[in-house]
């Protein structure tokens, strides 16, 4: 499977970082950490935590989120929100023993994704690692990815 947009060298590494952002989380169950990919290179990376709604979150339509999810940490980090246009997002989540678990985004996270343009996003599952399209021709494609990141 070819991965496009330079991501297919840069999606090991990103996915490294992502499970090592996750760590960082001070979520007392959901430990998920996520990074931004543009032009093969990493441009920010984020984890989830435990703090009051953030006035950028009231602009894409969030109410009451009590938790900064890990897309959005990451992408609040990244001063250049131009950056993000056709970007990809790598968000990651493993269980206590170390599987993966499902990191897919929230309806919220997704439509804050699609705000800023970001093109593709790629996420954990108890099942493997899936990328799914978000803009452009291929909006709502989702395919499994084969990636060893160990």
């Amino acid at each position: 499977m070819v991965i496009c947009d330079k991501i297919e060298a840069t999606l090991p590494s990103s996915i490294k970082k992502a499970r090592n952002e996750s760590k960082k989380s001070d979520h007392y169950q959901y430990k998920l950490g996520a990074t931004v990919v543009k032009n093969g290179k990493i441009i920010s990376s984020g984890f989830n935590h435990l703090r009051k709604t953030s006035p950028q979150i009231k602009i894409i339509g969030g109410s009451d989120v009590k938790t900064v999810h890990a897309e959005m940490a990451c992408i609040f980090k990244l001063k250049n929100k131009e950056l993000l246009k056709g970007a990809t997002v790598v968000v990651y989540r493993e269980k206590k023993d170390g599987t993966l678990a499902c990191a897919r985004p929230c309806p919220i996270c997704l439509n804050f994704l699609s705000f800023y343009g970001i093109k593709k996003v790629i996420y954990t599952t108890n099942e493997g690692i899936y990328s799914e399209y978000l803009n452009g021709g291929r909006k709502g494609e989702v395919e499994v990815l084969n990636v060893d990141f160990s």
